[in-house]
């Protein structure tokens, strides 16, 4: 069987990508008791779009691994992907740890798409008697339920014209038959539960009124979807700490424009139109509508924001404020990558210099690589058609940068300068 794989990706190698799926959906693998086997093939299934053998692998692994936490978690964020949030929570149940508050949050977060107000409230009480400083201990939740309209409504929803709501139903379609609307607790959490009807115009239009608010599932039926979103939002730690002070929380929101603005500048410099939009007092929101669905394979592809996570002492991975998301990292310690993204130190950094980062990527963003040992940080400057390189030195320190321009060859030192890259293609028109 091991024979097969070498061949699929063999294909996979050539650009045979039909052939290789044919394959890969062909293979009859229950027979094999090779946990490694079933996880490379979930793996090339997940990369190149075999979505519905996933499952069945994740499974027979288990089925030799049964106590493995590694693939009950993935079987449970599979489901949790596939909106099979039944199984998805069945699976998350498992993970739980009487020491371990992310285990509790990722439940939590499977019911609260669900719906499932009791499962919440029996789970908060749960949490409350383990973890009484969480966020979800003891909380009471509540569905956001709209208001009865007023006249002056009334008269609010005939200035929305009929054109605007058949172009906002449109816009942000998504999956088909059901949409979520918003339920908020006395202490102020918020969530969604699933409504299984349409996401209309009339739904529309009491949420453009904020009678309710309701949003959409992305991912449609056909595994498709509409339209891309960047979310960029203060981490809700951060929040907490900062929400009243006024002068942190500008800040705050700054890096959030900042960062929403080089997206909007990089996405404009490749004829991309996008739209930016605030978010309210946690961030911003980038949006790109599509001309026509796309797979949603290549859509996260696109549109996938990586966290590196870099805590400070006394803090965890969980409860860091030093969130970045470089445009290129390297990272050779594959333990270092999990679901929330790299946390600790990559061993290379790339950010790519837009007008409204200049100041922050080269000076700040600076101190803070340094700090946390990132041997090379390399700064891009596309208008210029300049790279500057900063490496640690002896004494955990960066020098002065190497400057390389657009007819350079570089060699890249994490690879003992076995890896060259060269400017004039990186550069080309």
């Amino acid at each position: 069987m091991k024979e097969k794989l070498l061949e699929i990706k063999t294909f996979l190698d050539r650009g045979e990508e039909e052939k290789a799926q044919q394959m890969l959906r062909s293979l009859e693998t229950v027979p094999v008791r090779d946990p490694a086997f079933h996880l490379e093939l979930v793996e090339l299934c997940e990369q190149w779009g075999v979505i519905e053998k996933i499952a069945g692998e994740l499974h027979l692994a288990l089925r030799d691994l049964p106590e493995d936490r590694t693939i009950i978690r993935k079987l449970a964020l599979f489901y949790q992907d596939s909106g099979n949030l039944e199984k998805s929570e069945k699976y998350f149940r498992k993970l739980l740890e009487p020491s371990n508050m992310d285990s509790y949050r990722e439940l939590w977060n499977i019911l609260e798409e669900k719906g499932d107000i009791p499962s919440l409230q029996s789970l908060s009480l749960k949490i409350k008697e383990l973890f009484p400083d969480s966020d979800l201990a003891g909380l009471k939740i509540d569905i956001q339920k709209p208001e009865e309209e007023s006249p002056e409504e009334e008269a609010d929803e005939q200035m929305i014209k009929e054109s605007q709501l058949v172009r906002f139903v449109s816009l942000f379609s998504g999956r088909e038959g059901v949409y979520a609307r918003q339920w908020v607790s006395p202490t102020g959490e918020t969530g969604y539960t699933p409504v299984k009807e349409p996401f209309n115009y009339k739904v529309a239009q009491n949420h453009i009124l904020g009678n309710y608010t309701v949003g959409v599932y992305q991912l449609r039926v056909d595994n498709t979807v509409n339209f891309i979103a960047f979310d960029i939002d203060i981490t809700k730690r951060l929040l907490n700490r900062i929400i009243l002070d006024k002068s942190l929380w500008k800040s705050a929101i700054k890096d959030a424009h900042s960062v929403a603005c080089n997206i909007i500048d990089l996405l404009s410099s490749h004829e991309i139109p996008a739209y930016l939009e605030s978010s309210g007092y946690k961030g911003r929101h980038c949006w790109i509508f599509l001309e026509r669905p796309i797979s949603a394979k290549i859509a996260r592809a696109f549109d996938a924001p990586f966290d590196v996570i870099l805590p400070e002492e006394g803090e965890t991975f969980e409860t860091s404020s030093n969130v970045v998301q470089p445009d290129i990292i390297v990272v050779c310690d594959k333990e270092k990558i999990t679901r929330r993204g790299c946390c600790g130190a990559p061993d290379l950094v790339v950010e790519i210099l837009s007008p409204s980062s200049t100041k922050r990527d080269i000076k700040d963003k600076r101190r803070l690589y340094q700090r946390y040992g990132i041997k090379e940080y390399w700064i891009v400057d596309p208008v210029n058609k300049r790279v500057d390189i900063y490496k640690l030195n002896e004494d955990g320190k960066y020098g002065f940068p190497d400057v390389y321009a657009e007819d350079d060859k570089i060699k890249v030192g994490i690879f003992n300068d076995e890896l060259e890259i060269d400017l004039t293609v990186i550069f080309a028109e």
